[in-house]
């Protein structure tokens, strides 16, 4: 359980919490904080267990405006940088782990 003041894993909890059965379709849940957390529940057998890393820290660009304590955007290029190493991770099995 995380603790109390952890408003990110709560919240992380509460959406694993709802998220529909694989026999249901399955859910994939994406969450942009301060780590951007791709969940999904219904993954073919030979990745269950698996868990793929991508470090996407430099996947930014400078808002041009500071939004309260928000001063990065995560643009479309960036988010197919993302994408393309998330697909191509699954595909090569080389980036993951058990």
């Amino acid at each position: 359980m995380p603790c109390v003041n952890d408003g990110a894993l709560l919240f992380l909890q509460t959406m694993l919490a709802r998220k529909a059965p694989p026999e249901k379709g399955g859910s994939r849940i994406a969450i942009i904080s301060t780590y951007v957390w791709l969940l999904r529940n219904d993954k073919p057998a030979n990745d269950k267990g698996r868990v793929m890393l991508i470090d996407a820290r430099q996947q930014f660009e400078k808002e041009p405006k500071s939004y309260g304590n928000k001063c990065h955007r995560i643009t479309d290029l960036h988010r197919a940088w993302i994408e393309e190493r998330y697909t191509s991770g699954w595909a090569g099995g080389t980036t993951m782990s058990r």
